[in-house]
Formats: C-alpha cells, structure tokens, sequence
C-alpha cells in the first residue's frame, strides 16, 4: 500500500527565485531538465517523473527518475507516461490519469511549449495524493515546467520582464509571475486584486473583473483599481448574467464577433454600461474535473487587436490556481483554531476545557417534561329550573363566590295566584254542587262533584308548592361558572332548563398538555411541579394521578393530558387559571437530555 504524502506549505516567491538561478547556471539543457525534474521529484515527493522529448513525429523518453514502488504500479510504467504527455500535447491542456485505484495513483501530464509556442514536449508526474488536493500538484507541475522554456537570455529579476505577451517567451514568464504570486497571496480577496490588477496592466485593459462560482451562479468578486463593489448596480448585474452565460457555454464570448454579439445581447448591453469598445469574457476552467470555478471579464476602452489566444491559453491555470485557493482558504472554525497551533498554553487550555466539557456531558440531571396546564373544578353542580315560569330576578352573575342557601334567582308568581284564585272559585261552585246533590239523594251527582273536588284540590297543592319554591337557592358552596340571566328578566322558563352551573373550590383538578413526542417518558405517579401565571413566585407540588390513553387537539396540536388534583383550602385558585407544568421523569446525562431530541430528528430526517 502506498504511503500519503504530508507536504508542508511551499514559499512559492523562494520557489520562483530558485528555478531563476538554477536557469541562470544551467550548462546544457539535458542536465538542466534533470535538475528541475530532481527539484520537482523533491517538492511532490512523487513517486516519479519522466520528460518527455519529440524525435522527429516520435515522442521518446528523456531524462526520467522513477522509483521501483511506481514501476510495480504498471508493466509498462514508461509507456503510459509517454502516452499521457502526447494526449496532453494534442489537447493542450493538462491531464490527470487514475493509475491504480486501489492505491490511489494518478499521472499527472502537462506539455511544455517550445519557441513556436505548439506543444510538442512535455512531463509527466507520478503522484499519490493521500490527503494533498490534486491541484496542488497540478499548480507545482505547471510552474516547474514552465522554467523548461524560457530563451537563452533571462532578465536578472521578474521585474525586469517585459509585459510584452505577444512573445510566447513573455507570455510563459509572466505567466510564471503571476501565478507565483497569486498563489503566494495570503488569501483570496488580496490574490483576486493582485490578479486583476496584474492583468489590467500587462494587457492594458480599461477593466479586469472577476467572478467566482458560488453555487449554481457566479458573483462578481473584484474589479481591478477599485475597491468596493455596488451589488444593486445595473453594471454589476449586466457583468454576472454575463459571467453565467460564459461558464454555460464553456467558450471565450467576443464583442468583436457578430456571432456573439447576436446571441449574447449582454454584451452589447456591458459595453454601454462601461463605457467601452471591446469586451471578452473568458470561463476558467480548473482540473481535474474541468469545471468552471470562476469567469474574467476584460474591457477595453478602444477596439484593438485582442490577444485572445494568450488569454484563453492562461484560463485553465489561472482557474486551478483560483480553485486551489478557495479550497484551501480556512474556515469559520480553522481560523479561530489557527493561533493556538502556535501557543502551546492556549493549546492545553483549549483541550481542557473540551475534555471538561465532555466530562460534564455525563453528568446526572433531572429529566423534565414540561407543558402548558389548566385549572379545571374537580365536581360540577347543575341548578334547573323547576317548573315552567316567568323570571323575575337574577341576583348573581357568572364569577361571584356562592354559600349554601344563596339566593341565586327568584321567579314570579303572579300567574300562579291568578290561577289559585280561579281554582278556588272552581272548588266552592264544585262543593255547592255536592251538597245539592247529597241533599237530592242523587248518590251519583255527588260523588262526581267529590272528584272534582279531589281534582281541585290537587291542583291547588301543586300551584301551592310553586309558589312556596318561587326562589332558586344554591345547594352548594362554590364559584358560579355560568348563568348569566340578567339579559333574560322577564322571560319565561322552561321545566328543566340550565340556569347556573357552580363549582366546588376546595379541590381543584389540573390538567397538563404534554407534547406527543415526550409521552413516552411520562408515567403515574411521577412528581410533578406546577407553577401559575397569577402565583410565579409560588410553586405547588404534586404527582402524576392519570394520562389519558388518547390524544387530543389543542392550539392546533396533539397533546396527551395529565391529570392531578390540588387542595385549594385558602381558596386561591380558580378555574381556568393557567401556567406551567413540569414533571420529573427521573436522571439522565446532560448530554442526552440536552440533544437527544435533535438526534431523534435526525434519525427521524435519515429514515
């Protein structure tokens, strides 16, 4: 099995400033290809390296150094080099080969241009990346190799190069530069500025800007010599539906094309936004997948001749060098944890409180179920009304505390006496008529006349007995809970109806909603704690008596109700009062009490 390699962060700007003096003391070309082949070999800790020289239409091995753990990865290990440095050299552009996936070997092939700028040479890298980004080995290859071809006569320093990138020799320095120093950046935001800047200059361009892929879209990121961006601008708009539009079609869009300018109205619509004549918009495609990780736009003020071909040439390696960099930006988290990798007290502090941290995470807390719980009477007394009547008055309103033989309601009796007094006469005329007839003799008439009597009478009694309960008096103490008949004075009453609804207070019965998904913890007989809005500072402590098999609806949820009683002897409670309830469902580690709910979430989301 190979080993990863672990490589340490490279000084690219010392890198760029080595490769120069081993250029300038080169004897001949073969031991100087041998040397960076060595400096590369040393840098990857690749397992081999082999360049790759053209004879004639044949390309044939050069100087090579390859190890014997890579010569067992494949039976003919020098063929298949040679056969990606000529698939690099006919597509132009760098390519990545999986040669043994068990092990996780790539060969990595970039060509190396001649003077005439047509790739007929190239190199070819054996690597195992382990936990190294691919493209970091892509970025050392190509600036390694690209020291392959400079002319006989180098400038003493890079500043000495000259920006003229119509020369291939130029145009392979400053693509050097570039990168070095883009990649030396000590983050993203300075190597996109040095990045547009460097380009605005070298290709004298009215404006360079950049965007980045975020997600499906790209967002302009810098512009170069300004630096603030309007994000509601209609320039800035225009510039990212433009940017989409060339990462879509994977082509370099020309304003000097009437092609382009027919299906892109954009970038007509830009050139009047900017102010300019020209513009070209290139998509910056990084390896190994060859997906766009961003878009450059260059204007100019004038029409000119573009150098298209050296721009669209600097794509791919600008794209992996801006990619490589994002992926290697540090996060949120990394960057707090960057400065206790060098303080080694912070360091032992920040893992003690970690390991202090886990530690507290197992220790013992009360369970608690809590939910939303309601006063309700333990026992209802329903007061009716005897018999058919007339209100007459309604002493007593809903909410009022009622003792024993309160007067609640009285009735009127008028219609009762006006009907006594007709009964009355009835039972004289009925009493005359049988003596009449007993004095007859006629047995039958009189004793008609005692029914009648007898059927007065009854009557009278029961009028009587109406008369004597004319008054509605509470049986019970307790809070009058409904009868509001004050409205109703007056009217009549039928035999039976509802007229007050009283509540014992000396026991009251609590009812808490406890959510679906904590039932499973709750039991009888577990405490419970009961806290009421009208009562904070005051806590009342009880048990769990009965949970209801069934759930119900309230507030637009399914809840199960818990039921307990509580005395109410100082008479401070009232139905419908209302607070808090928790119940104790016994020890559990704070951990688990503090994210179990979030994990059954996640099992509930996995499944």
């Amino acid at each position: 099995m190979a080993q990863a390699v672990q490589l340490p962060a490279l000084d690219l700007l010392t890198l760029h400033q080595y490769l120069h003096q081993l250029f300038a003391d080169k004897k001949n070309s073969e031991a100087y290809i041998l040397q960076v082949l060595q400096l590369l070999l040393g840098l990857s800790n690749a397992a081999g390296v082999l360049y790759g020289q053209r004879n004639g239409k044949q390309l044939e091995r050069g100087p090579a150094i390859l190890s014997k753990q890579a010569l067992s990865w494949h039976p003919h290990m020098e063929n298949q080099l040679l056969q990606q440095i000529e698939v690099a050299c006919q597509q132009q552009q760098v390519q990545i080969h999986v040669l043994d996936a068990q092990v996780s070997a790539y060969i990595i092939a970039t060509p190396v241009y001649t003077q005439d700028k047509k790739p007929e040479e190239g190199v070819a890298l054996v690597v195992v990346p382990g936990e190294q980004r691919i493209e970091w080995f892509v970025t050392l290859l190509q600036l390694c190799t690209a020291y392959l071809n400079l002319p006989e006569q180098l400038p003493a320093s890079p500043a000495e190069v000259s920006p003229d990138t119509s020369k291939p020799t130029d145009y392979s320095r400053r693509l050097i530069e570039l990168l070095t120093h883009t990649l030396a950046a000590p983050d993203m935001s300075v190597a996109a500025k040095l990045l547009s800047n460097t380009l605005q200059q070298d290709f004298q361009a009215q404006r360079v800007l950049l965007g980045l892929v975020k997600g499906r879209h790209c967002r302009l990121h810098t512009i170069s010599e300004l630096s603030d961006i309007k994000r509601q601008a209609d320039f800035v708009h225009a510039c990212e539906s433009l940017m989409d539009a060339v990462i879509a079609q994977k082509q370099a869009l020309n304003s000097q094309n009437p092609e382009h300018r027919k299906t892109q109205p954009t970038l007509q619509r830009l050139l009047v936004l900017g102010a300019a004549d020209t513009v070209l918009a290139l998509p910056l495609a990084a390896l190994p997948d060859n997906n766009a990780s961003g878009a450059l736009l260059i204007l100019w003020k004038t029409n000119t001749n573009l150098p298209q071909e050296n721009l669209e040439a600097l794509a791919m390696p600008l794209g992996t060098t801006l990619a490589t960099l994002k992926k290697a930006q540090p996060n949120w988290l990394q960057r707090q944890l960057h400065p206790l990798r060098k303080n080694p007290g912070q360091r032992l502090l920040l893992i003690t409180i970690v390991l202090s941290l886990l530690a507290l995470m197992w220790l013992p807390v009360s369970h608690k179920l809590s939910g939303n719980v309601l006063l309700e009477p333990m026992k209802h007394r329903f007061i009716n009304a005897p018999f058919d009547g007339v209100l007459k008055q309604a002493l007593h309103e809903p909410g009022d505390v009622i003792e024993t033989e309160t007067l609640l309601a009285q009735l009127d009796g008028r219609e009762i006496n006006w009907e006594l007094s007709g009964l009355k006469a009835e039972r004289s005329r009925a009493q005359k008529q049988k003596d009449v007839s007993t004095a007859a003799r006629d047995a039958a008439k009189a004793q008609i006349a005692q029914l009648e009597i007898e059927r007065i009478d009854a009557k009278m009694a029961l009028l009587n007995y109406r008369l004597n309960n004319l008054e509605i008096i509470s049986p019970i103490n307790g809070l009058l809970i409904s009868g509001d008949l004050k409205r109703i004075e007056g009217g009549t009453l039928s035999k039976g109806q509802t007229l007050f609804e009283i509540a014992p207070l000396d026991e009251m019965r609590v009812q808490m909603s406890l959510n679906a998904e904590d039932i499973a913890w709750a039991q009888v007989n577990m405490p419970l704690e009961v806290r009421l809005d009208a009562y904070p500072d005051q806590m009342w402590d009880t048990q769990v008596k009965k949970i209801r098999p069934r759930a119900e609806i309230r507030d637009a949820q399914a809840v199960f109700i818990i039921e307990t009683d509580l005395l109410n002897s100082a008479g401070r409670l009232r139905p419908g009062m209302q607070g808090l309830g928790q119940i104790d469902a016994g020890q559990k580690a704070l951990g688990w009490v503090l994210f179990h709910k979030a994990w059954e979430q996640v099992i509930k989301w996995l499944r």
